[in-house]
C-alpha cells in the first residue's frame, strides 16, 4: 500500500493551533496570571508603609496584618520647636530657623516625625526587601523630608534647590559627604547598611534630616496628626520600637493577626 503525503494547508495550520491551544488553556485552568507590574519609585517625603508592606518583598507573604497608632505628647502645652539664629546665608535663609525638632499638631498633641518600625526574629528570616528611592531635597534652607524611611540596598538621591552651597553630610548607618554647591546639583548614593542616619548640612547647622533604614519594609513615619500605618505585617510578635529626636524611644509588644488591626497609641512626655 503506497504511502500518499500530507499536504498542510493554511487553513487546517491555524485550526490545528485553536484546538491546541484551547486545549491548554482547559489544563491550566485559564490563561496565565499577568506579570506584576514593576514598584514605583516613591514620592518625595511619603512613607513606604502606605504601600503593602507584603508587596515590597521579594516573596510576599499572604497572610498578614496592620500596625497603626498615633504617637502623642502628654500634658497640656504644646512646646515648639528649636529656633536658632541663622549665620550664613542669612540673605537667603532668613535671620533665625526651626529645627523642626518639635512639631506638635495643637488639637491632637499627636507628634510629627516619629520613626516607628517593627523588630523581630521573624522579619530577620523574610525574603530580601526590594530597593527603594528618596529623594532628599534641599529646598528653603531646610531638607524635605526632615525623616523618613527604607530598605536596605535603596538609593537615596540628594538635589539642591537653593542658589546657595549645601552640603549633605551622612553619619552613622552611613558616611558620606556630597557638597551641593548650586541649583539643580543632584547626587545618589546607595544605603547598604540597616541602622539610623543623619544627615547634616556643614553650612547651615539647623539642617537635620533622619532617615532609618531596615532590612524589612515595616516601618513608618507619624504624619502631622501623629498618625502611623504599617499594613503587610506578617503573622507574629514583634517589638514596635517609636524613636523622635528630641523626646527619645519607646517600646511596646505587639501580635499581628491574620488580617486584623492591631492598634498601638504611644504618649512621650516633654
Amino acid at each position: 500500500m503506497g504511502e500518499y503525503p500530507i499536504r498542510l494547508t493554511a487553513s487546517f495550520v491555524t485550526a490545528l493551533a485553536i484546538v491546541l491551544f484551547g486545549c491548554r488553556r482547559a489544563e491550566d485552568g485559564g490563561p496565565p496570571e499577568p506579570a506584576p507590574h514593576p514598584s514605583r519609585p516613591k514620592a518625595v517625603g511619603q512613607s513606604p508603609a502606605t504601600r503593602n508592606g507584603a508587596d515590597r518583598l521579594a516573596d510576599a507573604s499572604r497572610d498578614t496584618g496592620t500596625v497603626e497608632g498615633t504617637v502623642r505628647l502628654a500634658g497640656e502645652g504644646v512646646p515648639t520647636s528649636t529656633i536658632v539664629p541663622v549665620g550664613a546665608d542669612a540673605q537667603y535663609c532668613g535671620h533665625q530657623y526651626s529645627k523642626e525638632d518639635c512639631v506638635v499638631d495643637p488639637g491632637s498633641r499627636g507628634i510629627r516625625y516619629v520613626i516607628v518600625h517593627l523588630a523581630g526574629k521573624e522579619l530577620d528570616r523574610l525574603p530580601k526587601a526590594r530597593p527603594e528611592h528618596l529623594l532628599l531635597d534641599n529646598k528653603d534652607c531646610r531638607f524635605e523630608p526632615h525623616a523618613a524611611v527604607l530598605t536596605v540596598g535603596s538609593t537615596l538621591e540628594v538635589r539642591n534647590s537653593d542658589k546657595i552651597l549645601h552640603t549633605a553630610h551622612a553619619y552613622f548607618a552611613a558616611t558620606f559627604n556630597l557638597a551641593l554647591p548650586q541649583a539643580g546639583i543632584s547626587l545618589k548614593r546607595v544605603l547598604s547598611r540597616p541602622g539610623m542616619v543623619q544627615i547634616r548640612c556643614d553650612n547651615h547647622g539647623w539642617m537635620n534630616a533622619f532617615i532609618r533604614v531596615d532590612g524589612h519594609p515595616f516601618h513608618a513615619v507619624t504624619d502631622s496628626q501623629g498618625r502611623f500605618k504599617i499594613v503587610g505585617v506578617p503573622l507574629g510578635t514583634y517589638t514596635l520600637e517609636a524613636w523622635h529626636e528630641r523626646f527619645g524611644s519607646q517600646k511596646r509588644e505587639v501580635s499581628v493577626r491574620d488580617q486584623q488591626t492591631t492598634k498601638v497609641n504611644l504618649t512621650f512626655v516633654e
